[in-house]
């Protein structure tokens, strides 16, 4: 199972886009980030939201499974 965490790293690795500017462009700080990217932070669906929008992409690519 692909957690929202790992989709996350990866539509940015396939977006080439680094941390910082998709720190910048959904308001998530760079360091939350890092944690929700590691597993460390609590992720809730409002900043999933967030970093959903900024990726252009549907919240529901994030958390959906399979």
């Amino acid at each position: 199972m692909t957690l929202p965490l790992d989709r996350v790293r990866q539509a940015r690795a396939r977006l080439g886009m680094t941390r910082k500017l998709l720190a910048r462009d959904s308001g998530v700080s760079e360091r939350y980030l890092a944690q929700i990217e590691s597993g460390k932070g609590n992720l809730s669906i409002l900043l999933l939201a967030q970093v959903a929008r900024a990726l252009d992409l549907p919240v529901q690519d994030l958390v959906r499974d399979g």
